[in-house]
């Protein structure tokens, strides 16, 4: 849970920080200048992060079950 928590808080950040880069910047196809391009970088980091955090509670639940399913053939 905590995990997902965090994923969320990253994830609104990363919102609010694309939303004003973009205020700052227009809404470009593509970055004009070596600045959007590097702000538009860490948005797509941002969302990387945000997602695998969000994903580690999947692989633990995975585990868990597999643990069971084998205590189970036992």
């Amino acid at each position: 849970m905590k995990y997902i928590k965090l994923a969320q808080k990253i994830l609104w950040i990363n919102i609010i920080f694309f939303c004003l880069y973009n205020y700052c910047f227009g809404w470009n196809q593509s970055p004009l200048s070596e600045l959007e391009k590097t702000f538009d970088s860490i948005f797509k980091w941002g969302l990387f992060t945000s997602l695998f955090f969000y994903l580690i509670p999947l692989n633990e639940i995975y585990e868990d079950m597999v643990k069971k399913k084998d205590y189970d053939e036992k």
